[in-house]
Parts: structure tokens; C-alpha cells; sequence
């Protein structure tokens, strides 16, 4: 299960105002790289809605069937907005509904989306999403 924590409306470059969702996945324990000790985290990502501010606000704290998951994406810059450090990502998390089998094409379509949430700074959260480019695929 996902659960859905908080919605966040973007503006993109033309000018065009939609709102997304930010989805949560279950949380995890991981081995820190640095100091060897466990902590616990869990997968986030973004998707688009067609549902207004208000009805958003409502779903905060909603769960729905399926899981946040990391794939292998082209590499990117990504700055990390407390630090300032520059480095390059080559993943970025996607939601894979539970109920629903994804073709090929719609699981490329929604790499491709989850990838150009951050097109121009690649920050995850908070990048804008230039949806204007982007063709569903037939």
C-alpha cells in the first residue's frame, strides 16, 4: 500500500496550473553507507491529478493498492537544496499500482513521467513538470 501525504499545485513554464499528488510507500529499514546503523526510510514519489486543491487536501493520509519503487532512469544533474552538493542521479521512483498489470508502453510512459517532474533543475520535490512535451502512447 501507498499512502498519499501531502499535494502540491505547479505552474509549468507556460504558464499552465495542475496539481500533484506525492504518494509515500511503506517504510523500510536501511544500512547506512556512512556510520554502518540502521534507519528507516521510505520511497516517495509524484503523479498528476485532475482532482482540485480541495479534494487533494481530503486524500492526505488515504491509502491505495501498490508500491513506490526505485527504476534505473538516463543519468541527471540533482541538487541537493540543504546542501548546495551537486551530483548525478541515475534512478528516480515510480508508482506501480497493485491492481492494475502495466503494458510495456504505459510502464515507459510513466518513467518518462516520474523523470520530467524535474526537467530543468532536477530537484525531486518541488521541480517543475513540463507535461506539454510529453505524448501518452498509443
Amino acid at each position: 500500500m501507498v499512502t498519499i501525504i501531502n499535494y502540491k499545485e505547479v505552474q509549468t513554464e507556460e504558464g499552465r496550473h495542475f496539481v500533484s499528488i506525492e504518494l509515500q510507500g511503506e517504510p523500510k529499514l536501511e544500512i547506512s553507507a556512512t556510520t554502518g546503523n540502521f534507519y528507516l526510510t521510505a520511497n516517495k514519489t509524484r503523479v498528476s491529478t485532475a482532482l482540485p486543491i480541495e479534494a487533494c487536501k481530503m486524500l492526505i493520509g488515504k491509502q491505495l493498492p501498490g508500491t513506490v519503487e526505485k527504476v534505473q532512469v538516463e543519468p541527471y544533474p540533482y541538487v541537493n537544496k540543504e546542501t548546495g552538493e551537486a551530483f548525478t542521479l541515475d534512478y528516480a521512483y515510480v508508482y506501480r499500482p497493485e491492481e492494475q498489470s502495466l503494458s510495456k508502453e504505459e510502464l515507459d510512459y510513466a518513467r518518462m513521467m516520474n523523470f520530467n517532474q524535474f526537467p530543468n533543475n532536477h530537484s525531486v520535490i518541488g521541480g517543475s513538470m513540463d507535461i506539454s512535451k510529453v505524448m501518452m502512447p498509443s
